[in-house]
């Protein structure tokens, strides 16, 4: 049977996640892998949360077995909502939140939302991979806007806008990831969020935040310096996302949505559509962990693991690349951006690095128009520090090798 004339026009728009099939490709090989942003598996609370998970079906096995509430477990909306205003997020009451299953789908709940087909959503150049794909696969049309060192580019963010009030486009949202972006590791300055909550209220567009990174600040980083662009949203403009994938684990599937009751009433509507409800026993784990302070206990020693893991690719960087690419020091998160001289192609690299036994990510499927061909992201979040230190060995050997396409 041809199923062609079965499929939907939507299932058209539909293409392969890059980071998904990097991992597909490097699974059972000796490589050392810098492709994908997964957490350190060291840092998983396992002792945690065998014994939360012992209490909750000891205390309560049916509310955390059963079907729950599409829009969170009362435990953790209570759990949740002090711990988001401790960082500085102003609308987090229980009819505020909506529980996800995992940021991913907050996404894509958002994008169902705000936008239909043909509306466009800016994104920042480059921006994660994740985003573009959900909102690709509703229909948008996506508009890339420049970053610098401070984060997205303000004046050429207006002067998009501009454009698009010319070809009468209509802008669903900004999106943006304002702590250690994924995939640049840029951290928007606060000067530039204030002027970005300022912009979207002068222009009138909404931001879709995505703060999956907030929380992993190293030492060379004030705590001021993550606050969510939701501290200076006085209209409720911001749709601010979050996730505990990299805080506890991407296995709890466990995320968040921050924004004015209108909003989530609607947003829940969705995910009843979506999935019902987020596992409740998941939920319930998150909540205890929070509830009993073991959440924010942990968060120092997780922090000192992953700043030791950029020191290690900082120093192995200057050690083997030299003057052969340049790179930024992220300050947080899982990501160094590199550029390479202007005449590799880090996509067609990919698989030779592959056998050479080192994984990236090639930099251009981040940007939405087309360009960074000579750019690529390491991510230094799941390799020991030996296994980074060689794999920059080896990724420098093979990048000087003199490979040109």
């Amino acid at each position: 049977m041809e199923f062609a004339d079965k499929f939907s026009k939507a299932s058209g728009r539909l293409r392969p996640n890059v980071i998904r099939e990097m991992i597909k490709l490097t699974h059972g090989k000796n490589v050392i892998s810098f492709a994908g942003g997964l957490p350190s598996a060291e840092s998983f609370p396992r002792e945690e949360i065998r014994s939360v998970i012992a209490d909750v079906l000891e205390r309560a096995p049916e509310a955390a077995l059963q079907y729950g509430m599409t829009q969170g477990a009362r435990e953790l909306l209570d759990a949740l909502s002090p711990y988001l205003r401790s960082r500085g997020l102003p609308r987090t009451e229980r009819e505020n939140l909506l529980i996800t299953s995992g940021s991913q789908q907050a996404l894509d709940l958002i994008g169902r939302l705000l936008l239909d087909p043909g509306d466009t959503v800016l994104v920042e150049l480059p921006t994660y991979i994740g985003a573009t794909t959900a909102f690709r696969n509703l229909g948008a049309e996506l508009a890339g806007v420049r970053q610098d060192q401070d984060g997205i580019s303000l004046e050429k963010l207006e002067g998009t806008l501009a454009k698009l009030k010319r070809r009468r486009k209509r802008v669903a949202f900004l999106y943006t990831v304002p702590n250690f972006s994924n995939p640049s590791g840029v951290l928007m300055s606060q000067a530039r969020r204030e002027a970005l909550v300022e912009m979207a209220r002068e222009f009138d567009f909404l931001i879709v935040e995505d703060d999956a990174y907030g929380e992993l600040y190293f030492r060379d980083c004030p705590a001021e310096a993550v606050r969510p662009l939701g501290t200076w949203d006085r209209d409720g403009r911001v749709l601010c996302t979050g996730t505990f994938s990299k805080t506890i684990a991407p296995g709890i599937r466990t995320g968040w949505v921050s924004a004015r009751p209108e909003l989530i009433a609607r947003l829940e509507l969705f995910k009843q559509g979506a999935d019902l409800f987020t596992s409740t026993l998941n939920q319930r784990i998150a909540a205890e962990l929070l509830t009993r302070g073991i959440f924010e206990a942990r968060l120092p020693g997780l922090r000192a693991l992953y700043e030791r893991k950029r020191d290690a690719m900082a120093e192995a960087l200057a050690s083997e690349m030299g003057e052969s690419a340049r790179w930024n020091h992220p300050r947080g998160g899982f990501f160094f951006w590199l550029d390479l001289p202007s005449d590799l192609d880090a996509t067609a690299l990919m698989s030779p690095a592959i056998e050479a036994g080192v994984a990236y990510i090639p930099g251009q499927p981040f940007y939405v128009d087309g360009s960074g061909a000579n750019t690529i992201r390491l991510a230094f979040s799941s390799e020991s520090e030996t296994g980074i230190r060689e794999g920059i060995r080896k990724l420098s050997r093979f990048l000087k090798a003199g490979v040109r396409c």
